[in-house]
């Protein structure tokens, strides 16, 4: 049996339990609020400098480790240490929240809920797109700079975080993974995929849904479960995209084996053999006319 652990590098983490701040261009920072010499409430995180919150550049905060963040639609969510959660627009974070009351008999009216009685506050604003380089650590962090040095010392060096700086020093044995074109890298996971139940209808008509691994992984890559035979869908984010996929054979699955086929559109790209012996597949290859087809026949 191949060492398994080669092929998926390192193995994710879980900080959802963290107080953590979520900004638009899909950064990450792990922290705690302070206040500073001024009476300011700012955010302290490692490597960065200290972060005013301001709701006009944030997708998320959660202020009590392992509170929810939840969706938010039509408004802004505030979710409160007992449970109970406020729809309206965030105006300002500080020693209260600061939120302008959206519908019923409160419409339009400012209300202030004091910071030590929020869990989390989930923000309407739309995401914008990541530019430069984007690392992933293993503490949660992920972080926007210009560019990226190794050094002899033992440190990373991200230049010119987009959230201020003139560097920030990451211990090597930290770095979770790098993209060095952050508007360019989309994981398999983030994609909207179409099932179907491909050539063994006769088999198992239903098909368990893709299933996606919790946790922290290095550029969001976490891993999907997927239950053959089937056949998934997706439209790549470009008319053309080269993609890389590791393939595992479940640990748990049973005796017999399977094929892994990848199509661009309905032209076969490769097809991969998959049983006990071999266990492990990669795929590589372009999609030119799209959509990516993955296909587990029996």
């Amino acid at each position: 049996m191949p060492d398994r652990d080669r092929f998926r590098g390192g193995r994710g983490v879980d900080p959802g339990r963290t107080s953590v701040v979520e900004t638009l261009d899909g950064q990450r920072i792990p922290g705690t609020t302070f206040r500073d010499d001024d009476g300011r409430i700012l955010w302290r995180s490692a490597w960065l400098p200290d972060l005013v919150l301001d709701p006009e550049t944030l997708s998320a905060v959660r202020l009590v480790e392992g509170a929810e963040i939840v969706e938010a639609v039509d408004a802004d969510v505030v979710l409160l240490a007992n449970g109970d959660r406020i729809e309206g627009f965030v105006e300002s974070i500080g020693d209260s929240v600061v939120l302008e009351m959206v519908g019923g008999d409160r419409d339009g009216e400012s209300i202030e809920v004091p910071l030590d009685r929020v869990a989390s506050i989930s923000i309407v604003n739309p995401p914008t797109e990541p530019s430069g380089v984007m690392v992933w650590s293993r503490g949660g962090h992920r972080l926007l700079g210009e560019s990226l040095e190794i050094g002899d010392d033992g440190y990373l060096r991200l230049r010119r975080p987009a959230l201020g700086g003139d560097v920030a020093e990451i211990p090597s044995e930290d770095l979770l993974g790098a993209s060095f074109a952050a508007d360019r890298v989309r994981p398999w996971s983030s994609l909207e995929w179409i099932q179907e139940a491909g050539p063994a209808t006769f088999l198992r008509p239903w098909i368990p849904p893709i299933e996606r691994e919790s946790g922290h992984h290095p550029i969001d890559a976490k891993p999907m479960r997927i239950h053959g035979s089937m056949k998934a869908s997706a439209v790549p984010p470009w008319p053309t995209a080269a993609f890389r996929v590791v393939v595992e054979r479940a640990p748990d699955a049973g005796p017999g084996s399977c094929v892994f086929v990848v199509r661009d559109g309905k032209r076969e790209l490769s097809r991969h053999p998959i049983d006990r012996e071999n266990p492990v597949v990669v795929a590589t290859g372009e999609v030119r006319n799209g959509p990516i087809v993955f296909e587990v026949e029996p």
